[in-house]
């Protein structure tokens, strides 16, 4: 989405597999600089804006800079008061969770970067939190899980216990070639085996059954 990509914002559009199906989603990632006196910018209200105009799921990854304590902050400032009422006035949902700091460094710790999303993507993100893994950065990785990750786990499953299904099969076939039935049905014709249906054909047909 080149019309939305500028040095502090950068957004894709892309299809993700969900429990409910395959669906498109905008993921974004957005700096607002701290030192402007309000937030959001001009360019994370457009990519909101559009998102809402045409009906878009959407979810955003945002280096904030602003502190309120709906997200987990330990005080409210002038830009996180701004940034709540923009949240507010266009239906924004907040994924943040706890009030583990985002941000550290020698001096201090704050909750300094927020995940937001659409409503309707918002019950599809589960397990929001900062993680302890090393960020090389003064701000925290932020890890969750969506229904697409659950999605790609499950099938991941699912395809390992057809392989293993498959390769024991195949030890069957290579090993204990007179334990198998003198001939098998497939589609409809009969084949002795394992002589004459091709290898592939006897561990397709092996494995359905």
């Amino acid at each position: 989405m080149l019309m939305f990509t500028t040095t502090d914002l950068v957004a894709i559009w892309t299809k993700v597999p969900t429990d409910k199906g395959e669906h498109e989603v905008i993921i974004a990632s957005a700096y607002l600089p701290g030192d402007e006196e309000t937030a959001p910018t001009r360019e994370l209200v457009a990519l909101v804006n559009y998102c809402k105009e045409n009906h878009l799921r959407w979810i955003i990854g945002c280096d904030a800079n602003a502190h309120h304590t709906i997200w987990g902050s330990t005080n409210i400032n002038a830009r996180g008061e701004c940034l709540l009422e923009f949240l507010l006035r266009y239906n924004v949902s907040i994924v943040n969770r706890g009030n583990e700091p985002t941000f550290r460094n020698a001096i201090r710790e704050e909750v300094l970067d927020l995940t937001i999303c659409s409503p309707n993507v918002l019950s599809e993100v589960s397990n929001w939190h900062v993680s302890g893994e090393a960020s090389m950065s003064d701000h925290s990785l932020i890890s969750e899980r969506s229904s697409a990750r659950r999605k790609l786990d499950n099938d991941k499953l699912q395809s390992q216990r057809i392989d293993e299904a498959y390769t024991a099969q195949l030890s069957q076939l290579l090993l204990q070639p007179d334990s198998l039935p003198a001939t098998k049905a497939v589609s409809g014709r009969t084949y002795p085996v394992p002589c004459t249906l091709p290898l592939n054909d006897q561990l397709v047909t092996s494995a359905r059954h």
